[in-house]
């Protein structure tokens, strides 16, 4: 939890800053509200499963800031429809 407090005051507080410093500032400011806006690990899953995909599970990395989703598509799926 730690270090997803962290992550969040990083790029709140930091990475606004470097923005500020770089030639580039737009390409600073966009990134934080995007992964704000980003849906939450169990809306991804719940899309997912929506979608067809079976088994499916996803698992935190680096306390929550990073997830792998995982699923197995059915084999009557439309994807495995050659």
């Amino acid at each position: 939890m730690v270090f997803k407090q962290l992550y969040n005051f990083y790029f709140s507080y930091i990475l606004p800053i470097l923005g500020k410093l770089s030639k580039d500032n737009s390409s600073y400011a966009w990134l934080p509200e995007s992964l704000r806006r980003y849906p939450h690990q169990s809306e991804i899953l719940e899309i997912w499963k929506s979608l067809g995909y079976e088994n499916a599970t996803y698992h935190e990395l680096t306390g929550g800031i990073v997830a792998v989703h995982e699923g197995v598509v059915p084999e009557n799926s439309i994807v495995n429809n050659k």
